[in-house]
């Protein structure tokens, strides 16, 4: 699946839709090859479909906090790479199936999890990860060893190994990779770095 093409998902949400996607080529530079905008961005539906135009792009570009079948319909007629939920909907799932479009809802408990797999998710957030951490991951990975879990919440340059190693197929990053202050101070060489750092950790995994 080139979802999980390095086993890392970069999360996406700025204040000023120009920062989103500075980042967004920001992240891509660091070798990052599934980044998420998150639809809170402010006009993220123009950002994404200005990255969707770029016929150069070597990575995965997807929405998130998708939560109403309009704004999925909407994006997968813009040609969204993957489409990422907080929840488990089920007409969101089929949707995207019917569409050819990576689905990711989020779920926590084994139920939520299994429900969506069973559906047609591609891979499952489970999201807050940080309640459970690692070792919730390996908890779940157990008892559901063919369902792919998308470790999401809090993960860092010091934890990232660790869920890996715990049964995460792939893992969700957010401020971790996108620094406030680097953001603030518009430095992008530092946000470009940081996914460097994150990608050869991923490496080292097993």
């Amino acid at each position: 699946m080139k979802l999980l093409a390095n086993r890392i998902i970069a999360i996406v949400r700025t204040k000023e839709s120009a920062q989103a996607g500075r980042v967004v080529y920001a992240l891509a530079a660091g070798k990052i090859k599934a980044i998420e905008i998150s639809l809170t961005t402010p006009d993220a539906q123009v950002v994404l479909a200005h990255i969707l135009s770029d016929k150069r792009r070597d990575f995965l570009i997807g929405a998130g906090t998708a939560l109403d079948l309009a704004t999925c319909r909407a994006l997968i007629k813009k040609g969204i790479d993957f489409i990422v939920s907080p929840v488990v909907d089920k007409q969101i799932i089929e949707l995207c199936r019917k569409g050819k479009v990576a689905v990711v809802p989020g779920a926590f408990t084994p139920t939520e999890i299994w429900q969506a797999w069973r559906w047609g998710a591609d891979l499952i957030k489970v999201f807050p990860v940080s309640l459970g951490g690692p070792q919730y991951i390996r908890d779940l990975a157990t008892p559901l060893p063919k369902v792919p879990l998308l470790a999401t919440g809090n993960i860092n340059l010091n934890n990232v190994r660790e869920y890996l190693s715990a049964g995460a197929t792939a893992v969700a990053v957010g401020s971790a990779l996108i620094d406030p202050k680097a953001l603030a101070n518009n430095d992008f060489n530092t946000i470009t770095e940081t996914a460097r750092r994150f990608v050869e950790l991923v490496n080292q995994t097993p």
